[in-house]
């Protein structure tokens, strides 16, 4: 990912580039997309991951890729602690999802970027 004219470009399969505006608000939150990419890099470390671990550890490198696995088993842990147990609790996959919604319906603009 890299950010140009106020967009942040990511470049997905095929060779395809996607282009969000940076001020994408999610106003439920409070914040934007380009506060969001700030925080992640607050942590100092040069990496090509916006969420990144902060430490090394034996499966992965300071700056390396967090497993999705991971979030999953993190975001089932947050649940439990907040007493979010029965059969209906979103899974981390719905979360993410339904997160979409509200950025979503306001009709985010996103071009292909040349």
């Amino acid at each position: 990912m890299f950010q140009k004219d106020g967009y942040a470009v990511l470049t997905r399969k095929a060779g395809v580039k996607i282009a969000i505006p940076l001020e994408l608000r999610m106003d439920v939150l409070g914040t934007s997309l380009a506060d969001v990419i700030a925080k992640c890099r607050s942590t100092g470390i040069v990496s090509k991951y916006l969420i990144h671990h902060i430490r090394p550890n034996v499966n992965a490198p300071k700056g390396g890729a967090i497993k999705l696995k991971t979030i999953t088993e993190k975001v089932k842990v947050a649940r439990e602690l907040a007493d979010i147990t029965n059969d209906a609790a979103p899974t981390f996959h719905e979360i993410r999802n339904l997160s979409k919604r509200p950025t979503w319906n306001r009709g985010p603009s996103t071009r292909r970027h040349s």
